[in-house]
């Protein structure tokens, strides 16, 4: 939060200026501390129209991670909870965290743990992360902690980046080839056709489907518009609901090459998830129970659900995971079942998370190396077709003159 101050130094001289801090209290003692004697201190206050809208997207992974490295290295330096807090809220640029961090530093000061702090926030720290936190100001372990999560989100992160960056390359030839296509269709088609029926020359076959198919579209194109949207917005609302998701979840996991893509992702976010809370001391029932939260499908939600009722009534995780060969692969299984006989089962999680994360990236780079020749030529065939079209005309125009 930011404040104004008015305070007077030792010399009686007057001096204003603005101060960030979590609290007005906090405030006043930075200024003491300066030397300064405060006679005013108010909080300034954020115009109306930005009130209300702090967890809208705006605080990005990266923002996050760097303050969680800089909250663990301020702890880990021997720095105050407090104070950490308050340094890393002053540092961050983006003013939606930095609003988060001094609230977060507020509670803290009246007496809340930082992991309960954090609760009040599930929009910006999530589950797992909460939890982490916990179990770190239990274990006396904090800093490493919060240095855990950082690291989990950048690797999250650049990850996300990586899938990402391999489709941007095929998306960008389709949306070429929409563009030049369209832009032939309502511009210079109609402006060729124009000149052959004014030369009194016959339309090619193909000119003349195109031409009728660019009058169906300039004519019906708000009536398709709201046909399409009508048919988005049912299927929207309709996947909204438990029943409706479950479908779409179970559809898209038996889909031939886009499911199993899916399936690894899942896996990937599963064993990423309950290695870096085993890790940090969550007990492995509580991580099921987390991770299912977390998962995005609800094939794998409920049978992650039903892997926690499992393993508290003392079934081994590996040996329920084997009753579901179709969703959690035998690969995934064994590694578990090693990881419970050695006593690392959090090593044993990362080396599977490491694994299928190489695989998603492997088949993504196996598809846009197969799919990006593929929408070459559908762009090339289609420019073709049209300037094939247009050249047709034109030759048929000046045969006639």
């Amino acid at each position: 939060m930011k404040f104004t101050y008015q305070a007077r130094t030792q010399t009686g001289e007057i001096k204003t200026g603005e101060i960030e801090a979590f609290s007005k209290e906090a405030a006043i003692e930075i200024l003491q501390r300066s030397g300064l004697f405060p006679t005013r201190v108010e909080e300034v206050k954020k115009p109306f129209y930005k009130r209300g809208f702090l967890f809208i997207g705006k605080i990005s992974d990266i923002d996050l991670a760097t303050a969680f490295r800089g909250l663990a290295a301020l702890l880990r330096s021997g720095v105050p909870i407090l104070d950490a807090l308050n340094s890393v809220a002053k540092e961050t640029t983006n003013e939606n965290l930095k609003d988060v961090l001094f609230a977060i530093a507020s509670e803290v000061e009246s007496g809340n743990t930082l992991s309960t702090a954090m609760s009040h926030y599930p929009q910006v720290f999530s589950k797992t992360y909460t939890s982490m936190v916990k179990t770190g100001e239990i274990a006396g372990e904090l800093p490493q902690v919060i240095q855990r999560i950082a690291e989990n989100i950048e690797n999250t992160y650049q990850f996300t980046q990586r899938v990402k960056g391999a489709m941007i390359y095929p998306a960008m030839i389709l949306v070429l080839a929409l563009m030049v296509f369209f832009f032939m269709l309502f511009e210079l088609i109609p402006k060729v056709a124009q000149f052959a029926i004014g030369m009194e020359a016959p339309l090619p076959s193909i000119v003349v489907f195109l031409l009728e198919f660019k009058e169906f579209l300039s004519k019906w194109w708000l009536l398709l518009l709201i046909f399409f949207a009508s048919i988005l917005t049912v299927f929207f609302f309709y996947f909204k609901t438990p029943e409706g998701k479950e479908t779409l979840d179970r559809f898209l996991i038996k889909l031939p090459l886009f499911g199993k893509l899916l399936k690894m992702m899942y896996l990937t976010r599963i064993s990423q998830n309950l290695n870096v809370l085993l890790a940090s001391g969550v007990p492995i029932a509580q991580a099921l129970e987390i991770t299912e939260e977390i998962t995005g499908n609800s094939v794998y939600q409920s049978i992650l659900a039903l892997a926690k009722d499992a393993i508290r009534a003392g079934e081994p995780l590996s040996s329920f995971l084997k009753d579901y060969p179709e969703i959690f692969p035998p690969f995934f299984a064994q590694m578990v079942t090693i990881g419970e006989k050695t006593g690392t089962l959090n090593k044993s999680l990362l080396t599977i998370s490491d694994f299928y994360m190489n695989e998603v990236e492997r088949i993504i780079e196996n598809i846009t190396t197969f799919l990006t020749p593929i929408l070459i030529i559908f762009a090339a065939a289609i420019v073709a077709l049209l300037l094939l079209s247009v050249l047709t005309t034109i030759y048929q125009t000046i045969t006639i003159i």
